[in-house]
């Protein structure tokens, strides 16, 4: 398929990012990435979430944390795209149905992780095309997502994707400590 006639960038994707994007392979992850997935997610969070979660927590993070649920749900309740550049894999993205009962018809974004040196490269974008596109592939019509309110540079990528605002709350523990969080939702043309 070719996802580019599917979907459209971001104004702010310049060619030049699209270009370096070329010797990028975006596969479905299958059991033996399960270790390579843990590790590019705890890397993630430590980048991603420091100033915002309490840094002891992120301290203690190990990749075991995401091993038992990911060998639960893998090909199950959640498919994962790994992003694999020079045969490693650089990000991760788990995605299915809707795990909120106020949008249980639709499809979600559980998780989209890079490792922190991939960050503001661009290559989120093109995860993000290829996720959506999967999404609707599974006849989805809208997609839901959930992230900590604090992480503006996550909001600001999800909103440039047409993703807005439909619910907050509080994540009652992450480390001891509670955080708020959005429910962010886009419809799938």
């Amino acid at each position: 398929m070719n996802y580019a006639a599917c979907w459209e960038y971001p104004s702010d994707i310049t060619v030049e990012m699209v270009e370096i994007m070329d010797d990028i392979r975006i596969i479905q992850a299958g059991y033996e990435d399960i270790p390579r997935i843990a590790q590019v997610t705890a890397e993630s969070w430590k980048a991603a979430y420091s100033g915002i979660i309490a840094e002891e927590y992120l301290a203690s993070l190990k990749p075991d944390r995401w091993i038992d649920s990911l060998k639960r749900d893998l090909n199950k309740s959640m498919k994962v795209l790994k992003v694999v550049k020079n045969e490693e894999v650089i990000g991760i993205s788990g995605y299915g149905k809707s795990r909120h009962e106020n949008y249980k018809y639709d499809g979600e974004i559980v998780s989209m992780y890079f490792l922190p040196t991939c960050f503001g490269k661009g290559y989120g974008h093109l995860l993000m095309k290829r996720v959506l596109a999967e999404l609707s592939n599974l006849g989805y019509s809208s997609v839901v997502l959930t992230t900590l309110a604090a992480n503006t540079r996550a909001c600001s990528f999800y909103t440039k994707w047409g993703f807005s605002v439909v619910d907050a709350g509080i994540l009652p523990d992450l480390g001891g400590i509670a955080y708020e969080y959005q429910l962010l939702r886009r419809y799938l043309p």
